[in-house]
């Protein structure tokens, strides 16, 4: 038999493999860098058990605040918000959908279930529902608002807060048997159903309770896919939630036993999760609780080469979830994996609510799910415009609100070509209390096609900021807009100069920041732009250890340390960097005496007409050395056969620097050689090919000293290398546009 098929079988049918909740409280909240918090577990609840039973019938009277929803025959609304968090079948929801059928549902995507009410439990779409009255019901005919209404509004202070949803006076379909009848969420997690009319048409209805997966279901005797009717009537579901002989388990991690009873003092020293496992006449339920530890990190050791730098420390302190910091940070986009979901937007579109996959708080409200508009920005509200067709200026009371704009002009990923162009995903990556929502704008076109984006939204579980990364944002000349706002278009941050204006980026990384609500102190004064911000500039004239301090008001006062050096240690000695022509390559030759964290060489050219320079080869760098280190790199001649050439180095942490530039010309290669090769004496340079013009010739060591220097306009060049020291040295021939290195070998 079904289990909630009968009112009388409520009672027993939950069980060993009940679902519920252990709620765990902390005292204090966090751990100050390690400091003991008091966790105290509660009695387990069941939350996937309902009991139904007959109430008073007692409406509720909606304002004329309440929201009218529009819909035709066999229809769901769009997401529409509850105004709490209400627990359904033990997930939490902050969004609910009305089916036009007499039914509303938590999940999106369901179908409106006509033209009949489906015996519950089943499986088939739609499902996770609270059926009131679900048939084929019709408010598509018209004549709101004296019949076929429906409204819903929120109600209520919390914890005690309502969400009231009304058909008044919708006919079933086609016309006529009209339905007036109300469903009220109670903020607790329980369910009131008050019918004022609801006259049978002959058709099967359903008055019930389901899970999203459609196995489990609590419906009214009588009423589960069947012929009834009801007037002037409540109906309650009621959580069940007694167990008895309850014992408990605290591990962390899961299935590692720290302690027993349902108290116990934890000293986390970062932000820890841990779980208390209990058992009970209920069976094993499991409750968690984060506890964040307070933590200030002042960052890595730095140099400012003589210059300025802005200092980034780390911290989790309180924050003010009202305000927020704007600010450039590293260019790092995410490798979105193949489970990433993808989101097909035509022109001017806004998708379905979308799983954040943790609870994000923006503006000091708790969301778990999201919309994307295919203009460039995401929300967090149901209901909103597309934005079409340029960035708002931030304020603005004008829908759509409550967003997070990377890009918001006119962008139309409906052109096709995925998914190589005009390709929408998100996918949430990482680990709780640290994972990270990713929404990627990948080569998407500006309307009506071309000037493509590529951006990356990138929401963070932990401390509730927000990046935008943008790999490439040309403008087509329209105004865009890049920030925040909140729900009501009465607060914004927005990035300077990106405000409803004509901008474009590539390659760079934005973060918007809570702003910590805590007093920052840095010390000593001396070089900084401030001593009371999280951000100074910093510009000591000699090295100096600077001191951030951090109070949180309430017995918490956290230190670091970070040095910041004006003299930088060089990432490389570059000794030499030299090129020549070989047979049908390009000969490039350079020595370091030391390297510092040296990633990769980078050999470019310069384009002579765009004046740009472009990557040729790429090789990798010894990281750290205090070597002599030679290195040699081919690469094929251009079709010109000469060209700009520069060595760029770069570090692991992404930074570099360029050495001189040199000039190759093997159009007039011809025969130049010395020989012999190896020799003890006598050394002859072949410069025919050069004739009568002026040659530079410089002779240096392996450790790149000069040994020898001529300038000659002979043919033929003799050098007597007996005094020299047995080794390899550079000859390095220039004149005019020519330049050629060669190796010469001294026994």
């Amino acid at each position: 038999m079904k289990r909630g098929i009968f009112i009388i079988l409520m009672l027993f049918f939950w069980g060993k493999d009940s679902l519920g909740q252990v709620n765990i409280t902390a005292s204090p909240n966090e751990s100050c860098g390690g400091t003991p918090v008091i966790l105290t577990a509660g009695t387990p609840v069941v939350c996937d058990n309902y009991s139904i039973s007959s109430i008073g019938y007692s409406t509720r009277t909606l304002t004329v605040a309440a929201t009218a929803v529009s819909l035709g025959d066999d229809q769901v609304s769009g997401a529409l918000p509850i105004g709490f968090t209400f627990n359904f079948f033990c997930n939490n929801y902050t969004d609910f959908y009305i089916s036009s059928n007499g039914f509303i549902t938590f999940s999106g995507g369901q179908s409106s279930g006509c033209c009949s009410g489906q015996n519950l439990p089943n499986t088939s779409s739609p499902n996770n529902l609270i059926a009131f009255a679900w048939e084929d019901l019709d408010p598509g005919n018209g004549g709101q608002p004296a019949v076929n209404l429906i409204r819903y509004e929120t109600q209520g202070v919390s914890p005690n807060r309502e969400l009231i949803v009304e058909f008044y006076n919708v006919d079933h379909y086609p016309s006529g048997n009209r339905v007036t009848a109300q469903v009220i969420l109670h903020e607790s997690g329980n369910i009131e159903i008050q019918t004022t009319t609801m006259p049978s048409d002959g058709g099967s209805h359903t008055m019930g309770i389901e899970n999203a997966g459609g196995t489990l279901a609590f419906a009214v005797a009588g009423r589960n896919s069947s012929n009834w009717s009801a007037s002037n009537e409540g109906v309650l579901f009621t959580k069940q939630s007694s167990c008895t002989g309850v014992t408990y388990d605290w591990q962390q991690p899961l299935g590692t036993s720290i302690g027993s009873g349902n108290t116990i003092t934890v000293t986390p020293s970062i932000t820890t999760t841990y779980y208390c496992v209990t058992n009970s006449s209920c069976g094993t339920i499991t409750g968690s609780k984060t506890i964040k530890s307070l933590f200030v990190n002042a960052g890595n050791d730095q140099c400012t080469g003589g210059g300025t730098i802005t200092l980034y420390p780390t911290t989790n302190f309180p924050a003010n979830c009202n305000s927020y910091d704007v600010a450039s940070i590293g260019f790092s986009t995410r490798t979105l994996t193949a489970a990433a979901t993808t989101v097909s937007l035509g022109d001017d579109q806004v998708s379905g609510a979308l799983p954040i996959g943790f609870t994000f708080n923006f503006f000091c409200s708790n969301y778990t799910t999201f919309y994307i508009s295919s203009n460039g920005f995401i929300t967090f509200s149901g209901g909103q415009s597309s934005g079409c067709c340029t960035g708002q200026n931030l304020p603005n009371t004008s829908s759509p609100n409550n967003l997070i704009a990377f890009a918001w002009e006119d962008i139309d990923p409906g052109n096709g070509g995925q998914p190589a162009v005009n390709l929408i995903r998100y996918e949430t990556q990482g680990v709780s209390p640290n994972r990270e929502l990713i929404v990627e704008f990948y080569n998407v076109d500006h309307y009506p096609s071309g000037n493509r984006i590529t951006v990356q939204t990138i929401l963070h579980e932990s401390d509730y900021s927000i990046e935008v990364q943008t790999t490439a944002m040309p403008s087509d000349g329209g105004n865009h807009t890049m920030g925040l706002e909140n729900s009501g278009g009465t607060a914004a941050f927005t990035v300077a100069g990106r405000n409803s204006a004509n901008w474009s980026a590539s390659n760079e990384g934005i973060r918007f920041s809570q702003k910590n609500n805590s007093v920052v102190t840095w010390s000593p004064a001396t070089g900084l732009s401030s001593t009371t911000v999280l951000n100074p500039n910093a510009t000591p004239l000699v090295s100096t250890n600077y001191t951030i301090t951090i109070d949180n008001g309430a017995g918490c006062v956290l230190s670091d340390v970070v040095n910041v050096n004006p003299a930088c240690p060089l990432p490389i000695e570059l000794v030499s960097f030299t090129g020549s022509c070989d047979g049908n390559s390009f000969l490039f030759n350079w020595a370091t005496a030391s390297e510092i964290d040296n990633d990769y060489f980078t050999i470019e050219q310069l384009d002579e007409k765009t004046q740009q320079w472009y990557s040729v080869a790429q090789i990798e760098g010894a990281g750290n050395s205090v070597q002599w280190i030679d290195y040699s790199y081919s690469v094929k001649l251009n079709v010109g056969k000469k060209g700009y050439f520069r060595l760029k180095q770069t570090d692991y942490d992404g930074k570099y620097s360029y050495s001189k530039v040199i000039y190759i010309n093997c159009n007039e290669v011809g025969n130049v050689s010395g020989f012999p090769n190896p020799t003890s004496r006598l050394y002859t340079l072949d410069l025919n090919s050069l004739g009568k013009n002026e040659k530079i010739i410089v002779i240096q060591n392996s450790l790149g000293k000069t040994i020898d220097k001529r300038i000659t306009r002979k043919e033929i060049e003799i050098i007597d290398v007996a005094k020299y020291t047995k080794g390899m040295y550079y000859v390095t021939i220039s004149s005019d546009n020519f330049s050629k290195v060669l190796k010469m070998m001294v026994q």
